[in-house]
This record gives structure tokens, C-alpha cells and sequence, in this order.
């Protein structure tokens, strides 16, 4: 299966938001309080992932309906045809 741009970059995302995590001291999990700036990056890079991922879901789901709809029409396509066969012969 193929990857998407989108995945791609909420992949990158989430790489820099475990970086940037690492680098705070005692493993950076906890928030260091409100005036950090360093907190405010690491919140910022959480959120944006997060709506990457979402839309990924999103463009997915929408995707797949299209590929259902798809399929229906050629299954559609078929029995008309076995149909025109059964009458042909």
C-alpha cells in the first residue's frame, strides 16, 4: 500500500516532537510550566500532528468510499453483461 504525503509529513511530526522531547531534561514528558517556550514548541508540535493525522483519516475514509463506489459500479458492470449473455446465447 502506498503512503500519502500527509502521512509522510505527520510522520516527520511526530519524529521532531519525540526529539524535541528528548532534549528536555528527566525525558521530557512533563510540561516545565506555562512560561516555557520549549513547552509552548512541543504542545505546537503535538497539535499539528494530531490535525495531520486526522486529515489522513479523513482523505482515507473519503478514499475508500470512492473505491467502494468504484467496485459496485464494475460488479454492476459485470452482471449486466453475464445478463446480456444469458439472453445472447
Amino acid at each position: 500500500m502506498f503512503r500519502t504525503e500527509l502521512e509522510r509529513a505527520g510522520d516527520l511530526d511526530l519524529r521532531q516532537l519525540v526529539e524535541k522531547r528528548g532534549e528536555r531534561p528527566g525525558g521530557g514528558w512533563r510540561d516545565a510550566g506555562p512560561g516555557d517556550g520549549e513547552s509552548a514548541v512541543i504542545r505546537e508540535l503535538e497539535r499539528q500532528t494530531l490535525v495531520a493525522q486526522k486529515k489522513a483519516a479523513d482523505l482515507d475514509r473519503d478514499l475508500a468510499g470512492k473505491r467502494s463506489y468504484v467496485v459496485g459500479k464494475r460488479l454492476d458492470l459485470y452482471k449486466a453483461y453475464l445478463s446480456s449473455e444469458k439472453k445472447g446465447s
